[in-house]
């Protein structure tokens, strides 16, 4: 058989361009669908454990009746959107959007005499892999997105976590330096950490670095106010120089 050279392959491409792009755009439709159905809050969810890991899942009969009421993000199949609940989930399924799952325990508890209807513990159904609305479980198997602002107040809320944990532990050194100089007897005072006032007026011991660094910061404020002296020294000295000057050029135009 002989093989299509470049010009027939090229118009091949062409030809079916269309059913490629129709095909690609199914595909991110069904996922974006997918995505929309998670985030609806009328469909009801739970979470439980598989393979050691967390996931969300769905029971088929709810999942079923959901999507069989109207839905506007149904427009996003386009022509798939007329689709029947079970033809919708088998898409699912076949893109594996999620997987079918089954309940780890089969029997009831001790005192129950019916299955739990959301079960804590699920495991993946390999037997059939196609959509059963009764007795079937959904996981989703991507992440969830989540806004904007919920990612940036988690953000947030980490690094207030984070500064709070470097106070506490600020504070128990800060603690722990008095306790030692007060067992020393260096100070023979009440042992109290959150006194601002007291370290202000000199009269809290501090941690040797918070000494160097008052320290330093003294002498920063020592230098500027002599550096501030110094200029207005120096503002008064050509005050007076630009006097002598203008009553120099007033006598000898005088003379």
């Amino acid at each position: 058989m002989k093989k299509p050279g470049g010009t027939e392959k090229k118009r091949y491409l062409l030809e079916n361009k269309s059913v490629i792009t129709k095909q690609g755009v199914s595909k991110d439709a069904f996922q974006l669908f997918a995505e929309k159905v998670r985030d609806n809050k009328g469909l009801e969810s739970r979470w439980a454990v598989m393979e050691e890991a967390r996931v969300e899942y769905v029971r088929g009969k709810y999942f079923v009746s959901f999507l069989k009421n109207p839905l506007e993000c149904k427009e996003i199949l386009e022509e798939d959107k007329d689709l029947d609940a079970e033809d919708i989930a088998n898409v699912l399924l076949e893109k594996n959007v999620f997987v079918r799952c089954d309940r780890v325990t089969k029997t009831a508890r001790p005192g129950k005499k019916k299955l739990s209807t959301w079960p804590a513990h699920i495991e993946i159904y390999t037997k059939i892999k196609v959509f059963s609305e009764t007795d079937a479980f959904l996981a989703w198997t991507f992440e969830k997105r989540h806004p904007l602002w919920q990612t940036l107040l988690s953000f947030w809320l980490i690094s207030w976590d984070r500064e709070l944990e470097y106070y506490d532990l600020h504070s128990e050194l800060i603690q722990y330096r008095r306790a030692q100089m007060i067992k020393q007897k260096f100070i023979s005072e009440e042992l109290i950490v959150d006194s601002h006032l007291r370290r202000d007026n000199g009269l809290s011991p501090l941690m040797p670095e918070q000494e160097e660094v008052r320290h330093q910061i003294h002498k920063t404020a020592m230098l500027m106010e002599a550096t501030k002296e110094r200029w207005h020294l120096w503002r008064k000295i050509g005050i007076l120089q630009r006097r002598h000057e203008m009553s120099n050029t007033k006598r000898s135009m005088r003379a």
